[in-house]
């Protein structure tokens, strides 16, 4: 079984895609576990550009910003950990 791997320490390869853990957020309940989906995109600007946080980052920016009291994701993914996809069930 994978391990969680830090961000600090590591980056997945581009391309490739990985489970995400994001720490709790302001606004978040007790029980909540932010663990999701995404890849750092291979043509992105930089070399950590994960391709998921970034569509919703630029979805909030084009989109729903506008209110000033409304706040969004940051342009940097929240991300502190990640780990390979587990193999898929066997038939």
């Amino acid at each position: 079984m994978s391990e969680w791997i830090k961000c600090s320490e590591r980056m997945p390869d581009a391309g490739v895609m990985v489970l995400v853990y994001t720490p709790h957020q302001p606004g978040d309940y007790p029980e909540d576990v932010r663990i999701g989906f995404d890849f750092i995109d291979p043509e992105g600007d930089a070399p950590t550009f994960w391709c998921g946080h970034g569509e919703n980052y630029e979805h909030f920016c084009c989109v729903a910003k506008g209110d000033d009291e409304i706040t969004g994701p940051s342009e940097n993914a929240p991300y502190t950990h990640w780990m390979p996809l587990p193999e898929p069930p066997k038939d």
